[in-house]
């Protein structure tokens, strides 16, 4: 005997499939009472701790923390390009690893913090390197600019229930306007770099988004119809 709904063997005596959990009904047969095939009791999934994972990843990130210094000083005598790779893997460890830690990372702190830690990363680059200096003109700007642009838009993402397509229209926006900017910042920080206006080709392309994803959303039988045309749930009334 097969299941009508998704074609698993079943035995005499199941009376609802074990995957499906569709009624087993033939009136042909009588209730039998044969031995099943698949246990009736669900086993509950055992959890696995997430921490000797972490405390492995840990060890795995110290290791070029270690390993990097002691192989810089054997070959030059002291710490050059180690730095680097040190201050690298301590911010790839903030950026990817650290939330781990959390059972519930709220992304609103984390997020601010990742630019934080990039943009003293960046500064340490541009402090370490020399000349010319490129951090306050150029790096700064434009992570902070980034920053405000993700936090605004996560922060009220997560704890704004309506008007998302407003959210992305106006961040996919903005994102359009920090590109401009860069380009401009590179040509006033590099003398050798002339205008060709390369930030309006995504510019543009960024900003009719984001205006279209506004339009929709105003647009209240335009927004219905793409909804029913991709499948996408509406939001439900309280």
């Amino acid at each position: 005997m097969y299941c009508i709904n998704c074609g698993v063997k079943l035995a005499e005596g199941e009376r609802v499939c074990p995957l499906c959990q569709t009624e087993v009904y033939h009136p042909t047969l009588g209730d039998n009472h044969g031995e099943r095939s698949y246990p009736t009791e669900r086993i509950p999934p055992s959890r696995v701790s997430p921490w000797g994972s972490l405390f492995i990843i840990t060890l795995l990130f110290l290791l070029p923390i270690i390993i990097t210094p002691l192989s810089n000083i054997h070959v030059s005598d002291r710490m050059t390009w180690a730095w680097y790779v040190v201050f690298g893997t301590i911010l790839g460890y903030v950026i990817f690893v650290l939330p781990m830690w959390f059972s519930r990372p709220n992304p609103v702190i984390f997020v601010p913090v990742d630019f934080a830690c990039t943009a003293l990363y960046l500064l340490f680059i541009d402090l370490y390197s020399g000349e010319p200096h490129w951090f306050l003109p150029f790096a700064m700007p434009v992570t902070i600019g980034l920053a405000v642009i993700l936090t605004t838009a996560i922060t009220l993402l997560r704890y704004v229930k309506r008007g998302k397509l407003y959210i992305y229209g106006g961040s996919i926006i903005a994102l359009a306007a920090l590109i401009t900017m860069t380009e401009l910042l590179l040509v006033r920080l590099f003398d050798t770099i002339s205008y060709v206006g390369w930030s309006w080709y995504p510019t543009l392309v960024l900003s009719l988004l984001g205006m279209a994803l506004i339009l929709v959303a105003i647009i209240r039988p335009l927004r219905e119809s793409l909804e029913k045309k991709f499948f996408l749930e509406p939001p439900r009334q309280q």
